[in-house]
């Protein structure tokens, strides 16, 4: 059966025009720094059979890359589009071309920055395909005042190629950047960065009790400053979950129920109370690392409450590592490498290079400890 896809092209670019997202100019002005667009590119998924082998992951500096979408016209694409794909007529929001879209297509956006006037930049609740025409060169932005992308009641969604960015949540049971809720998203190349749950750390410890931060805890709120699972499937290939923050719990991933799925990515540079890089909770929650770098995290307490577990934390479900390095990760109590909680289970085969502590139980671990 072939699905027909839908692309939606919805901006023309210029050098001298700033890039024109529904009724509102933006340009695109993230100033941290990311993973280069070419570095991320993911010849065999997307490009031709003319283009360069992928290059490592490396960390370039975004004004570049800005710079260069700011002044392109509007590129051919990454990947071929043939000629039975449909395109769809734009409208004024992504969130409106999602709405509209029939179940199953596959949606296109060129260069440039997707935000939204909403709750979130874009919920999705049904069965659809979001890629980047140039992989990297494509931010959906939540401009430091909403969170970016939700999936759920039982949705299958896939992203290609994107910058998810500057989400901020302040409320419940949501991630910063990305909230996967019951539902199936797989993630391919893409960039999570600068991304916020919870209310700013250095100013909000100076009065949270044990009190507060149990009912915070029951409320899943600051949990999952770039990604939040609660239940479902997320998968992650060539991603990198770089910078985000969360007030409690999984600066850079946080997994409460579900499966999730990590190959050949960078978590890299996050923070939160405990599981700067990535925290698991749940006992149903099931988590699988490969080829994979977790570094420069820290699970950095601002206040008397302990920081643990400063690259990764287990509160409970079960891990596993293979053929990735886990370093430079900092934890102002203990463990900052990884932090295991009793009823939880770690595995750690030899193919794996870890700096730092270790700490918890029912841990077989191998390789540099």
């Amino acid at each position: 059966m072939i699905i027909k896809a839908s692309i939606a092209f919805l901006l023309g670019l210029s050098a001298a025009v700033p890039l024109a997202i529904g009724d509102t100019a933006h340009a695109v002005k993230e100033s941290d720094a990311l993973v280069s667009a070419d570095a991320l590119r993911k010849p065999e998924a997307f490009a031709s059979e003319e283009s360069p082998a992928a290059a490592p992951l490396e960390i370039v500096d975004t004004q570049a890359v800005d710079a260069a979408v700011a002044t392109a016209p509007l590129p051919l694409c990454d990947f071929e589009v043939s000629e039975d794909m449909q395109i769809m007529e734009a409208v004024t929001t992504l969130q409106a071309t999602v709405d509209n879209a029939p179940p199953g297509t596959i949606l296109v956006l060129p260069p440039g920055s997707y935000t939204g006037s909403g709750e979130r930049v874009l919920a999705i609740s049904k069965d659809i395909t979001i890629k980047a025409c140039n992989s990297g060169m494509t931010t959906l932005d939540g401009e430091g005042i909403r969170p970016v992308v939700t999936v759920a009641s039982s949705a299958v969604a896939a992203f290609h190629g994107l910058r998810i960015m500057r989400g901020r949540t302040t409320g419940p049971h949501q991630g910063g950047g990305v909230t996967v809720t019951n539902a199936t998203a797989t993630f391919d190349s893409c960039i999570i960065q600068g991304n916020q749950a919870g209310a700013v750390r250095n100013v909000f410890h100076a009065v949270l009790s044990s009190n507060v931060r149990g009912l915070l805890h029951e409320l899943q709120l600051g949990f999952g400053g770039g990604v939040l699972v609660v239940g479902g499937t997320a998968t992650f290939d060539s991603c990198t979950i770089h910078q985000n923050d969360a007030l409690l719990c999984g600066g850079g991933v946080t997994v409460l129920g579900g499966t999730v799925t990590m190959s050949t990515c960078n978590v890299s540079d996050n923070t939160a109370d405990d599981g700067g890089g990535i925290y698991i909770a749940g006992s149903s929650s099931q988590v699988a690392v490969t080829n994979s770098q977790i570094y420069g995290n820290a699970a950095d307490v601002i206040g008397p409450l302990p920081g643990h577990g400063g690259g990764l934390y287990i509160a409970s479900g079960k891990l596993t590592v293979s053929d990735s390095h886990i370093r430079g990760n900092s934890a102002e109590q203990l463990a900052d490498a990884l932090y295991v909680s009793s009823g939880s289970i770690a595995t750690l085969d030899c193919s794996n290079t870890i700096s730092g502590h270790v700490t918890g139980a029912n841990m077989p671990v191998c390789g540099d400890v």
